[in-house]
């Protein structure tokens, strides 16, 4: 991530180049903690490559990605896309795509640390599916100069020595929740709401974010609990394909923040204790040691709001609200599940 938002391009080093069972053009290697599929023989292990994550949507229109038109387009602002999905090609997982750096090396050359990142050059952008919510329409821009957007780092772009430093017994999980990021704050006398990245009109009182908030008697519990924002997931009918399955309209919120000037200060602890719905807990999940340990625990996992189905992954939190560079300064983190993107074809 940088400057708090996902960095889908960049340059890497692919590694750990591996045969893939009954597979003779095609095998298996790695970028960062990024498993991806590349056509046998085309790298060798640390060769410099450009890595672009999943959920990428890449233009067609530019003759470096054309190739990939047969795979699947999107269109998106009148301009064709294909949109990068977590993949299983001979029962191996692939997230992502691998290009030869030396494929890009105009277009490398063309990023500076204070001019355009490498998305912006390739004029990549994150896919985000269109999450409408019942008659909750954008107001304005993402108003909170003190708090960030929702957002976590992915575990692929960590590492094990990171997880190892940072191992120090204050981090606890929770299940990552399918729905619709809402982040509500107290303005003055005012509860105001946003989205993933915009601020929502709260006029109309049957509108959904309005409703739980009322329901939850959001305003006066922020303020009983010295909460000045609280951020988490609306889930349930019509929501984001409501793959949790449940009826009506939940929230399970996964942050609480105090405004000190500027900055926002993590109140995670006190969630438990407000009485408002939160996230469930994972009791007993040991903090991971690498990367594939963090992976292997999401993986599969059956949800705590519906244990008949899937969950979305794991969010790990740091309990002290401490931020780390590799995290882009937030103080959490994310693992989603591998066979919950490929069954619901993310």
């Amino acid at each position: 991530m940088l400057d708090g938002e996902r960095t889908l391009a960049s340059v890497g080093t692919i590694e750990r180049l591996r045969p893939i069972p009954d597979a003779d053009a095609i095998e298996v290697g790695t970028v960062r903690g990024w498993d991806v599929v590349v056509k046998k023989g085309e790298f060798h292990d640390g060769d410099p490559v450009i890595y672009i994550e999943p959920d990428a949507a890449l233009p067609l229109d530019n003759p470096l990605f054309a190739f990939l038109a047969p795979r699947g387009t999107k269109k998106i602002d009148d301009r064709d896309y294909h949109v990068l999905k977590t993949a299983r090609l001979r029962g191996q997982l692939s997230q992502g795509i691998v290009f030869p750096a030396a494929a890009f090396a105009d277009q490398v050359a063309r990023v500076k640390d204070d001019g355009p990142r490498l998305d912006e050059v390739l004029q990549i952008q994150l896919y985000e599916a269109p999450q409408p919510i019942a008659n909750a329409d954008q107001k304005g821009p993402w108003p909170v100069y003190w708090l960030r957007k929702t957002d976590a780092e992915r575990v692929q772009n960590l590492s094990d020595d990171f997880l190892a430093r940072v191992d120090d017994g204050n981090w606890i999980a929770t299940e990552k929740i399918d729905g619709t990021s809402l982040t509500f704050w107290l303005d003055g006398d005012n509860l105001r709401i946003c989205s993933r990245n915009f601020e929502l009109n709260t006029d109309d009182p049957d509108s959904t974010p309005v409703k739980v908030a009322t329901e939850l008697g959001l305003a006066e519990t922020l303020r009983a609990n010295g909460f000045d924002a609280v951020q988490g997931e609306l889930y349930g009918d019509h929501v984001n394909a409501n793959r949790l399955k449940v009826h009506g309209h939940k929230l399970a919120l996964f942050a609480a923040w105090t405004q000190d000037g500027t900055a926002a200060i993590s109140r995670f602890p006190d969630l438990k204790s407000s009485g408002l719905p939160t996230a469930p807990i994972i009791d007993s999940l040991p903090f991971p040691t690498t990367v594939h340990e963090a992976i292997e625990q999401a993986d599969g996992l059956k949800s705590l709001v519906n244990p008949q189905v899937l969950a979305e992954g794991i969010v790990w939190h740091n309990l002290r609200g401490a931020g780390y560079p590799e995290l882009d300064y937030r103080p959490v983190w994310k693992v989603v599940s591998p066979k919950y993107l490929l069954k619901h074809g993310l």
